[in-house]
């Protein structure tokens, strides 16, 4: 029998005073009367309900209901969509409202751009997925000539492509709320375009050009030079002729350093950051709504480029960044450099040439773990996009088609991290991971008597993860579930994962509680679920105890201490 639910949103998300509108859609082969049903829209801000929709107008199609919501939301926040049929949901979705996009940034990709693949389905896919950012990847006609003359033509690595298709994917992105982002290495050219301007290029000592992969150049990008000035042109005329929003600025992490044609030595970590502050300048020249990001190739030059004006921190993340800790560090120390957002570009090799159920299972388990990590730690994870599509490797064109089955929990996880966003990616937290718990810390313990497992408050193989941070009248706590995994972020996992019950969690409190909830996007809805707990007087102080009903792979606590009661 079909019975298939589902909701999205207008736009991948909403600038303050922006309207927002939620499609729903039933495809049913029953014979059911929609005005027999009590079906609702519930909008949630956390734990309040801020709106109640009912008496929706649903337009009949054969098999398909359709029904658009507008909501009334005006609050900067994360939001939670619950569409109801009496007790029950049935489908969820969320948006966040922003003051500017940056304050919230969610990247993905597209890397096909034949005349077959002229319609939007993978930008609405991307907006299901509240991306508010794309990658065009390798649309470009060369390195060194960005704009192609002609609607047909070739990439630099022989794939077919066609600027009505690019430009369609660009109008469809304006139409859901995405900033599409140009693809440009900021030093490649061809061995042509090096014949005709050696004194652009950047040597090794012995006077040799410096080569990639040995069929392109790297040029000189230091300020004054050719080059530099030509580039930048290049990306300005991207953004004018296409109508991108964006340039994603590309390094291959290699060189470092190296000499221009009269012997002066080129740092590139000292030129990079003037070369992203002038690029940004450049194409706000075309339209002042337009940015740059720039890919530190595991992590370097982060400590030069982190405070340059771009739209947040990207990085690409390679061994030997190995572990989920490592994540997490290269997160943290981003945040503190720049204060803005950090997107780990992090490809999950586990679904590279996979074939078989059992190693999709094991692929996705790891894809799960290290999206908790990466957004639990307060940053984002570059990994999705085209339609169903999983990055597993650095060339963007060799994505990985996820299962039909894996899709619903990459929606929700997606979900997750807007519905939650208040809590996930506040501001001015404090992690007090290593010193309110684990080792000599009892501020906050947790156990299960059930099962005997293990804690850790850095990212332990065989344990359950907990990263707890504390900012303003709340305590938030991100449990991870680690059980019978390592510690590698990028390996396959088990398929089966381990489901944990009855956590207890034991919290030394001196303050007023409002509430304290959980939520998992393991559950597929994203539902809030209050707990009750007890409090027990010790010599220390106040405890409050509580128990988390169950922890499959992410779950996510809080403690309310605000002053607003329900």
């Amino acid at each position: 029998m079909l019975n298939r639910w589902e909701c999205y949103t207008d736009r991948a998300q909403y600038v303050e005073e922006e309207k927002q509108e939620v499609m729903i859609i039933i495809e049913t082969d029953t014979d059911w009367n929609m005005s027999e049903d009590n079906i609702q829209v519930k909008i949630y801000s956390l734990s309040k309900m801020m709106e109640r929709i009912t008496n929706l107008s649903w337009d009949l199609s054969g098999s398909k209901r359709c029904a658009r919501v507008k909501s009334s939301m005006q609050q900067v926040g994360g939001y939670g969509v619950e569409v109801c049929c009496g007790n029950t949901v049935m489908c969820s979705t969320a948006f966040d409202i922003v003051v500017d996009y940056k304050d919230n940034l969610r990247y993905g990709f597209l890397s096909r751009f034949t005349e077959e693949d002229i319609d939007e389905e993978d930008v609405l896919y991307a907006n299901k997925l509240h991306i508010n950012m794309l990658q065009f990847y390798d649309w470009m006609y060369r390195h060194d000539k960005l704009v192609p003359d002609k609607e047909r033509y070739q990439n630099p690595m022989g794939c077919d492509m066609s600027s009505k298709a690019i430009r369609r994917k660009i109008n469809a992105c304006s139409k859901y709320g995405i900033r599409p982002y140009a693809y440009g290495a900021v030093y490649a050219a061809g061995k042509d375009f090096y014949e005709d301007h050696k004194d652009w290029a950047m040597y090794k000592l012995d006077k040799t050009p410096i080569m990639f992969a040995d069929w392109l150049v790297y040029m000189n990008i230091a300020s004054g030079t050719g080059w530099n000035s030509y580039i930048k042109n290049q990306f300005k005329e991207a953004i004018e002729q296409f109508g991108f929003l964006g340039i994603h600025m590309d390094t291959y992490g290699y060189p470092k350093s190296g000499w221009d044609q009269e012997g002066n030595i080129i740092n590139l970590a000292e030129n990079f950051p003037l070369l992203i502050n002038q690029t940004n300048e450049a194409v706000k020249e075309v339209n002042p709504k337009a940015g740059v990001i720039f890919n530190c190739v595991n992590n370097w030059p982060v400590d030069t480029v982190a405070g340059a004006n771009q739209d947040g921190v990207y990085i690409e993340v390679w061994p030997p960044n190995n572990t989920y800790r490592d994540l997490t560090l290269l997160i943290q120390k981003a945040q503190q450099l720049s204060g803005r957002q950090v997107i780990l570009a992090a490809y999950m090799k586990p679904f590279a040439g996979i074939s078989s159920e059992e190693e999709h299972k094991k692929a996705e388990h790891a894809c799960l773990l290290a999206f908790a990590v990466i957004h639990a730690a307060g940053g984002h994870q570059l990994v999705f996009g085209e339609k169903g599509g999983i990055l597993c490797e650095g060339y963007y064109v060799n994505y990985t088609q996820m299962r039909e089955e894996f899709l619903p929990v990459v929606r929700s996880y997606n979900d997750f991290i807007v519905r939650y966003s208040d809590l996930i990616y506040a501001k001015e937290t404090m992690d007090i991971s290593m010193t309110a718990s684990d080792g000599i810390n009892e501020d906050i313990t947790f156990s299960c008597e059930e099962t005997g497992i293990g804690f850790s408050s850095c990212g332990k193989a065989d344990r359950i993860w907990c990263m707890i941070k504390e900012w303003s009248h709340y305590i938030g706590i991100s449990m991870i579930n680690l059980i019978g995994s390592d510690d590698q972020w990028n390996e396959k996992k088990s398929e089966i994962v381990i489901e944990i019950p009855n956590i207890k969690v034991r919290l030394l409190l001196e303050k007023e509680i409002n509430g304290i909830y959980y939520s998992t996007p393991d559950d597929l809805n994203c539902e809030i679920h209050p707990l009750e707990y007890c409090i027990d007087h010790s010599n220390n102080g106040r405890f409050i105890e509580v128990t988390v009903p169950s922890l499959k792979v992410w779950d996510y606590l809080w403690i309310d201490c605000s002053e607003e009661r329900e």
